[in-house]
């Protein structure tokens, strides 16, 4: 009975990780988002235009879209992304493979990145792939020891000949 479990679960986690999104038709006030076209010229993401949020007063909650550029159609909603034109202390970057098959989507919230995705294309709709937890876990130990390494340096007092003195005390992980 645990195996039928946790064999549920991890269907349950690849389904819910790698969605795939449908298409539609492109929303008004939505532009394509600088330096998010893809190489070929065919696709590319759109996002709520600048003007459009301040002056609909819409500067939260937006939706981003994958979109066919050549028929104006979207390809679906990029979940996880609340992002507008030149929004202050969030960015969009998107960085595409040579043959425009996939991309990847960073999204930066205030203190750094909040999510990041592989965008993979199959057609008109394309699978979503959540790889920014991965990152972070990856990271963590890093950090952690670098963080570290921050907190072990210590200030001596400074004299009248030399000014301060910084020492880094090295700590085993």
């Amino acid at each position: 009975m645990r195996r039928t479990h946790g064999a549920s679960f991890v269907l349950f986690a690849l389904v819910v990780t790698f969605r795939t999104v449908a298409a539609g038709d492109w929303p008004e006030n939505y532009i394509v988002h600088e330096d998010s076209e893809s190489p070929d010229g065919h696709y590319g993401v759109l996002v709520l235009s600048q003007q459009a949020a301040i002056d609909q007063d819409e500067t939260d909650g937006n939706t981003t879209y994958l979109a066919n550029l050549q028929t104006r159609k979207t390809l679906g909603e990029i979940r996880e992304t609340d992002y507008f034109e030149n929004q202050n202390h969030r960015d969009l970057q998107v960085v595409w493979a040579p043959d425009s098959s996939t991309c990847v989507l960073q999204y930066d919230g205030r203190y750094g990145f909040e999510s990041v995705f592989v965008l993979e294309l199959k057609g008109e709709s394309f699978r979503q792939i959540d790889i920014g937890n991965h990152i972070q876990k990856t990271t963590r130990p890093f950090i952690r020891r670098i963080h570290q390494r921050v907190l072990s340096v210590r200030a001596r007092p400074q004299t009248k000949s030399t000014g301060p003195e910084f020492h880094e005390s090295e700590r085993s992980p």
